[in-house]
């Protein structure tokens, strides 16, 4: 699948990997929070329904799949850098999102001046034979396969990373049938220092998550 401005990979995990990362994730979720304009959090369930756990590396609830977020992380950084040409240094904290029947997430963008990101990700774990709707849809980008000016929809095939501009509005559509898991990611802006420093250094960055989550 291949879009203007989105950069997908194939196969980033495999069937059992995905289902490894459900089951050891699906008991901890919770309601979904966004983000407000002051920087808190709250839930509100207008805009999205769904629910979902931060995975942490220092948390020792997901220290099974550490291996497998690592693997994650790198997919997600080496896009970033090869598609839009940006230096990545590290990712925040993954979220794991459940979404049934009738759940949703309305048109939102990732980045704000209290959150600033540059890139964002969708990987999708679930079989697309397990769930109807939940299309990963992009406002401002036109469907090519449509008539009119319909928003482009993408549907996330199991294992497949997905990473687009974290300014994007964009929406997961209502789950009509079945249960849709996936992974979401944000890598930070750099600012204008880091940026240099990081031109001026050849090694390949450390490839790692950040510390501090941020839920949106």
């Amino acid at each position: 699948m291949s879009h203007p401005g989105i950069s997908t990979r194939l196969n980033v995990l495999n069937n059992q990997e995905c289902f490894r990362i459900i089951e050891t994730c699906k008991p901890f979720v919770e309601p979904s929070e966004i983000g407000t304009p002051d920087s808190s959090h709250m839930v509100d369930t207008k805009t999205r329904r769904s629910k979902s756990v931060m995975i942490s590396p220092r948390d020792p609830r997901f220290d099974s799949i550490q291996p497998l977020m690592q693997k994650t992380v790198e997919a997600f950084m080496i896009c970033t850098q090869t598609f839009f040409h940006y230096p990545v240094t590290h990712v925040e904290d993954i979220q794991f999102t459940e979404y049934l029947e009738g759940d949703f997430y309305n048109w939102h963008m990732d980045a704000s001046p209290a959150t600033p990101r540059f890139s964002s990700a969708s990987l999708c774990l679930s079989n697309f034979t397990e769930f109807e709707g939940g299309q990963l849809s992009f406002r401002d980008m036109i469907d090519p396969d449509t008539e009119g000016d319909e928003p482009l929809s993408i549907r996330i095939q199991q294992g497949e990373l997905a990473v687009f501009p974290s300014l994007l509005v964009h929406s997961v559509k209502p789950i009509t049938q079945g249960k849709r898991y996936a992974l979401v990611l944000w890598t930070p802006y750099v600012d204008e220092e880091t940026l240099q420093k990081s031109q001026e250094k050849s090694e390949a960055p450390v490839m790692t998550q950040g510390h501090d989550p941020i839920v949106f």
